[in-house]
Parts: structure tokens; C-alpha cells; sequence
């Protein structure tokens, strides 16, 4: 009786760690999506400027790395929606600001220099 009541408060006890779990699995996968999809952003910003990959520096907009960090967008959001980034270089000796838009299959949707 007592060896069951021990499996049966581990149990309780994995069930009650699971969210938890879940939640570090999603926050992973959504670093990896922020990894990846950056990548792409810093890439296509490099390639379309002439510049070394070295010299283009991405970040995650502002607004929605708030959002992530608060959960209001889910890892659901990303595979949906995507990725927006801000991103730096400079050419010519001129520092140029841009951003873009990257899908989460890795499609760049827009990118723009402001």
C-alpha cells in the first residue's frame, strides 16, 4: 500500500510539472523560430545591400519581443504568423536601418529599408 501511494504522488506530481514542462518546450521552440527566422532576415538584408553577414545586425522588433516575453504571442502565433525584425548595417561607410517581415516556412514576406 505504502509503494503505491509513493507511485501515485509522483504521478500527481509529474501531472502537476507538466505545464511547466510544456511551457520550457514552447520557449525553446520559440528561441529556435527567433534563431532561425533572424537568420533569414540577416541574410537577405546582407545579400540585397552588398554587405558581409558581419556587418548586418538583427533584433526581433521591439514590440513583439514584449509581447513574447508577456505571452500574449504564443509559439501557435509564430508558426502562423511569423517574425518581424528590425536590422542595422552599414554600407559605404553609411549606417542604413531596415526591416523585415519573415513567414515561419522561412519566406521573407517584406523587407524595406527605412
Amino acid at each position: 500500500m505504502r509503494k503505491l501511494s509513493l507511485v501515485a504522488a509522483a504521478a500527481l506530481s509529474l501531472t502537476a510539472m507538466a505545464p511547466t514542462m510544456a511551457r520550457a518546450d514552447d520557449d525553446a521552440k520559440i528561441n529556435a523560430s527567433i534563431e532561425r527566422l533572424g537568420k533569414i532576415c540577416k541574410t537577405e538584408a546582407s545579400a540585397r545591400n552588398g554587405v558581409p553577414m558581419s556587418d548586418v545586425r538583427v533584433e526581433l522588433a521591439a514590440t513583439l519581443k514584449e509581447s513574447i516575453d508577456s505571452g500574449e504571442t504564443t509559439l501557435k502565433d509564430i508558426k502562423k504568423y511569423g517574425l518581424m525584425y528590425n536590422y542595422k548595417l552599414k554600407r559605404n561607410g553609411v549606417v542604413l536601418h531596415g526591416s523585415c517581415d519573415v513567414e515561419a516556412n522561412g519566406t521573407i514576406d517584406r523587407i524595406e529599408e527605412n
